[in-house]
């Protein structure tokens, strides 16, 4: 017999004839006919049309699950490709963050040595403030002796034509006075002598002006040296000033953006849910056969209209965050779109419900129909 199982012999022929009457017209495939196994033409085309229905049938549910067989090991296939991308994406991930981890630590040498060049120029600086003090001090003193020596030219010119005109009177009163043989022992002092002897004793001298003019050129080489230290210091500060800020950028992006993506992510879980909200409202008022009144039909409509209002907020500010993202996704952002791709990677979802395998031996068997009465059955593996 094959692979057919024995549900019937010779001693439940009519019996089991008249139960398949019953379990086919249950099944709408006989009408008011009576299937009977006879040499008669129509009962054998109508014995042939019912086992012919049946295997169309047997042959339909075999393919039907040969289909979602397929379909399942294209899900297996996919959830393996999936997987492939998500140990890529963490890999790159893995390499962004220790590029990060580098950067962060360049930063970090950066502003220490940042630190360390202000507390240097912070030396400089009061070092070139004593230097100007001490400046304004020497040009001071050598003001109050320019000041001086001026004075005492001016007295000297006043001293030297008053000498001469006295000279003047006294050649004109010795020319009508008789000379004298001998010179007096004691010559008179005159007054240049005396102004002559009071410079001697000042300190105001050429070699001392020479000597302050030199400690002020001296000063001022110090000075100027001084001041291109600082204006090179100023300019080792502002570039590293500008280094800091190029290093800094790439964090002050993602942060951001992180911050962007978070929003969006919230807004989509509460969008989601008002959406789900809304499904169920609709599914429920479709499904539900029930009368309502007006006082219950307008809380409904007002809350439908709110929830279309927050939905449409959502849209125009999810819009606007999709916006603002496509304007700062930079490459230094690369490591916080692998972190956010593995996070919003979907992970499948495979039907909880068990699929039967339909195997031939199952497909030719007619296990789907009530067993008969008074017939001997055996079980199935």
């Amino acid at each position: 017999m094959g692979l057919l199982k024995k549900y019937c012999d010779a001693r439940n022929i009519p019996e089991s004839i008249s139960y398949m009457n019953q379990a086919l017209r249950a099944k709408d495939l006989l009408g008011k006919e009576t299937l009977r196994f006879s040499g008669n033409t129509d009962d054998v085309c109508l014995s042939i049309n019912i086992m012919y229905t049946l295997l169309r049938q047997a042959s339909s549910e075999f393919e039907e699950k040969e289909t979602l067989l397929s379909v399942l090991k294209q899900k297996e296939l996919q959830i393996s490709a999936q997987s492939n991308t998500i140990a890529k994406l963490e890999l790159r991930l893995k390499t962004a963050q220790e590029e990060l981890n580098v950067s962060r630590e360049k930063c970090s040498q950066q502003t220490r040595e940042n630190l360390r060049l202000r507390e240097k120029n912070k030396s400089l600086t009061t070092l070139l403030e004593k230097s100007n003090t001490t400046l304004q001090a020497a040009k001071n003193q050598l003001s109050v002796a320019l000041r001086r020596r001026e004075q005492q030219m001016e007295s000297l010119k006043g001293n030297y034509s008053s000498v001469q005109r006295r000279k003047e009177k006294k050649m004109v009163s010795m020319m009508s006075v008789k000379s004298q043989d001998k010179p007096y022992p004691y010559p008179p002092v005159l007054p240049h002598a005396m102004n002559e002897d009071e410079d001697d004793n000042d300190n105001t001298t050429p070699e001392s002006l020479q000597l302050q003019q030199e400690s002020i050129s001296a000063l001022s080489s110090v000075a100027e040296s001084l001041t291109r230290q600082n204006t090179h210091l100023y300019q080792c500060i502002e570039e590293a000033v500008a280094e800091l800020d190029r290093l800094l950028q790439p964090a002050i992006l993602a942060r951001r953006l992180q911050l962007c993506v978070q929003q969006q992510t919230k807004n989509a879980a509460v969008l989601d849910a008002k959406l789900h909200k809304r499904i169920a409202l609709v599914r429920e008022l479709l499904t539900e056969e029930k009368y309502v009144s007006i006082d219950e039909v307008t809380p409904l409509q007002e809350e439908l209209r709110l929830q279309l209002s927050d939905i449409t907020k959502l849209k125009t500010e999810n819009e606007q965050l999709r916006h603002t993202l496509t304007q700062l996704s930079t490459a230094e952002v690369t490591n916080t779109k692998l972190h956010d791709a593995i996070l919003n990677t979907p992970k499948p979802k495979l039907d909880a419900s068990p699929i039967r395998i339909i195997t031939p031996s199952n497909v030719l068997s007619l296990r789907h129909l009530t067993e008969p009465t008074n017939c001997k059955v055996e079980p199935t593996d």
